[in-house]
């Protein structure tokens, strides 16, 4: 489900008295009624221009993830699956608008704490809204350059999530949260090494062959030809190869034959031996072959 991100506030403002409603055990409020609440409520007509501030925004936060949690329980395991892509589309929005408003705080982060190598105690405002963001469980992650961002937990749609979605969902879910632990890439290049890159692309490999039918396939594919291309080709300040002449790093060329050794049925490792066998042929060449098998395997 689609919403307006300004929609979606007033839609946690009203959830609010839902969420009460819902509460009481002997309820005969069923998951579909309830749905449609959330539902009308989120196409409230709201001025795009209004004003929330943080303490606002993180007590939606909170208390949308209460009602959340509670309308699991009432729900069938599809049913959960599409809470899951509801919730998590509207947490991604709720948190981007999280840093809209607090976007000079974020961006000049370490000048709050930190003069030069220094540790310094930050003004009180600053202070608080660190403390009222950690109090609900929500992260301050870097992002490169000194800036930081408002993340939630690695594992925090898993554990919500993994006793009421369907196997395919709780996968897909799970190997998120896994691959969330660590920071991936920083400043256009990569933070993990090659081979932890191709772990991913088995990941998401793996996945899509076990789940062909699975509504997340789209999600799980892209996932997995993004993974496979950085694997691949690296990225600007990690590069495979050389940007012109197509020539190897002596490095990769030792990763990719270690993966067709382990790995000789995936097509990884068959983009990895056209690689290898076109070693040195120009850049543009080796890209243009790979993503025409890349286009012929995902179409």
């Amino acid at each position: 489900m689609k919403i307006n991100y300004i929609a979606f506030i007033a839609a946690t403002l009203l959830l609010v008295s839902c969420k009460k409603e819902a509460k009481f055990a002997n309820s005969d409020r069923s998951v579909d009624k309830v749905q449609t609440v959330v539902d009308k409520s989120a196409q409230a007509e709201v001025q795009s221009d209004e004003r929330v501030d943080l303490k606002q925004l993180v007590t939606m936060y909170a208390d949308r993830k209460e009602f959340i949690k509670l309308l699991l329980t009432q729900s069938t395991r599809e049913e959960a699956d599409s809470i899951y892509d509801m919730y998590a589309e509207e947490n991604m929005l709720l948190l981007s608008r999280m840093y809209r408003t607090e976007d000079n705080m974020l961006e000049h982060f370490y000048d709050y704490f930190y003069d030069g190598q220094k540790k310094i105690t930050p003004p009180d405002s600053i202070q608080r809204k660190v403390v009222m963001l950690k109090n609900v469980g929500l992260d301050l992650c870097e992002q490169g350059e000194g800036y930081v961002d408002i993340c939630v937990p690695h594992d925090y749609y898993y554990n919500i999530f993994k006793l009421y979605v369907t196997p395919d969902y709780k996968e897909f879910i799970r190997i998120n949260a896994e691959e969330d632990k660590e920071f991936y890439a920083i400043d256009a290049g990569l933070h993990v090494t090659f081979e932890q890159v191709s772990e991913r692309v088995l990941n998401w490999e793996n996945f899509t062959l076990k789940y062909p039918k699975t509504k997340l396939k789209e999600k799980a594919r892209d996932l997995y030809r993004s993974y496979q291309t950085d694997y691949l080709f690296g990225m600007d300040n990690t590069p495979s190869m050389d940007r012109t002449t197509g020539k190897l790093e002596e490095e990769n060329i030792i990763e990719y034959n270690r993966f067709i050794a382990k790995n000789p049925k995936s097509f990884t490792s068959k983009l990895a031996k056209i690689l290898l066998d076109n070693n040195g042929t120009g850049y543009d060449k080796l890209k243009a072959l790979i993503e025409k098998e890349q286009d012929n395997y995902f179409k």
